[in-house]
């Protein structure tokens, strides 16, 4: 009896010091401290972790830039973060990620191949596209074109970019036949910023009309004028549709895509053990915490043909998209070179912080 305790004993140390492998230590004392853009998840599936003994503190930011600032300063007590896919490469390169916690959990799930760059470091939350919105009683035609976006301005319509530069930016450059003598279409299924490296001397095209105030974090101040147009990932539109049912959308011909994933956040001074994050992660990512997400905030599930909670207009948008994504279309967001980095971040304060 003693010899089999003792060799049970040497096989569970064995399985615990597996790299990767964090050890679920039940619900903890402390609360896990979630790093996450503004309202990007449910109230409900807030509840529902505390049911399963998880309390959640929640601290929030508005921008990618904020976000990898934030976390890169390593002055912060964080233990898990919902960050853009873009960001990931940067973040897991700077050693701020905990690396290899999913592996299992992500072969026994029904992912799109979508996410296969974030696993098994994190977990996916959610994927999302680009849209123009308009109210559809005011405007017969909703905008397809950042330009044509801004000339709505001079008829009279309040506008809006619910935007980061890097989106922005792919949106210019989704809109263009040439950029630097290069067209966007030899950039799809690639890096579409890769384009402004051939250009190095040039500045990237701003806009005309384009100004600062026109540039917001979300579209509720917007929604209270009578003449409105927005370009915004689709969520952050239609996250308003049960008090704006006459909203639509039109998916540009080039949509931006984009996906969060869920992180957990190397720390010294961890107070949540590891296993526990783990299982914390698991459970707001899972199928039934995604459908109540869905539910209020109509962003898409990362689930293979998973759609419960997304309402029609939503779930049209879906459709349309997953097709565009068959035929290699969309242009996918990925960290941009260095110089192209720098010339991206010139271009984005002279237009969203000009004077």
């Amino acid at each position: 009896m003693k010899i089999a305790s003792k060799s049970l004993v040497a096989i569970t140390l064995l399985f615990c010091s597996f790299p990767g492998f964090a050890e679920y230590a039940g619900p903890p004392s402390a609360p896990v401290h979630l790093y996450n853009w503004w309202d990007y998840i449910a109230p409900a599936v807030t509840e529902r972790l505390a049911d399963f003994g998880y309390q959640t503190k929640t601290t929030t930011y508005i921008s990618n830039e904020v976000a990898i600032s934030r976390l890169s300063a390593r002055q912060h007590d964080f233990d898990v973060a919902i960050v853009s896919n873009f960001a990931l490469p940067y973040l897991i390169k700077q050693g701020l990620i905990e690396t290899n916690q999913f592996r299992r959990t992500a072969k026994k799930r029904d992912y799109l191949p979508l996410f296969t760059d974030a696993m098994p470091h994190c977990l996916p939350y959610f994927w999302l596209t680009t849209v123009f919105v308009a109210e559809k009683e005011q405007t017969p035609n909703v905008p397809s074109s950042l330009q044509e976006l801004v000339a709505l301005k001079k008829q009279g319509y309040k506008i809006a970019v619910v935007d980061d530069p890097y989106e922005t930016a792919a949106r210019l450059i989704g809109d263009s036949n040439k950029v630097c003598g290069k067209s966007p279409d030899d950039y799809v299924g690639g890096n579409i910023f890769d384009i402004l490296s051939n250009c190095p001397n040039a500045k990237f095209s701003q806009i005309e009309g384009l100004e600062p105030g026109d540039f917001v974090s979300a579209l509720d101040d917007l929604l209270k004028h009578p003449k409105i147009a927005a370009y915004a990932w689709h969520g952050a539109a239609f996250m308003h549709l049960a008090k704006h049912p006459s909203l639509r959308a039109k998916v540009p011909s080039r949509p931006v895509i984009g996906y969060d994933s869920v992180c957990i956040i190397k720390r010294k001074d961890r107070k949540v053990p590891l296993g526990t994050l783990v299982k914390y992660v698991e459970t707001l990512t899972d199928k039934k915490s995604t459908e109540l997400n869905m539910s209020s905030n109509q962003y898409f599930s990362p689930y293979r043909n998973h759609t419960p909670g997304l309402l029609p207009p939503t779930k049209e948008i879906y459709e349309e998209v997953t097709k565009n994504l068959q035929q290699n279309r969309p242009v996918m967001l990925m960290p941009p070179s260095s110089p192209v980095h720098a010339r991206l971040n010139e271009w984005w304060r002279s237009v969203r912080y000009a004077p």
